[in-house]
């Protein structure tokens, strides 16, 4: 980034929300730019630990209404229970 860019809003991380965010503010007019200590290069890599994300239907609503619906549709499935864990032992959290 150099000193002569412009932007209107400064997203901290690129993930999931930061990423979501950012594409809703510039679909919006605004000029958004994501800073996180990762790179995006890395968070592509088939060796990130990125979790696992669930994604709730008035959530996959607000990403169809955002233009992601197409893509992401073949991938969604019917959640009927959801356990949290810690990573450590089952259903600690």
């Amino acid at each position: 980034m150099s000193g002569s860019d412009d932007y209107d809003i400064i997203i901290a991380g690129a993930g999931l929300v930061g990423a979501t965010f950012a594409l809703a503010a510039a679909q919006g007019g605004l000029r958004p730019v994501m800073v996180d200590p990762q790179p995006f290069d890395a968070q592509m890599a088939p060796t990130f630990d990125g979790r696992a994300t669930a994604v709730s239907y008035a959530n996959f609503r607000m990403l169809k209404a955002l233009g992601l619906g197409e893509a992401l549709e073949p991938h969604a499935c019917r959640m009927d229970r959801i356990l949290v864990t810690d990573g450590r032992r089952p259903g600690a959290a």
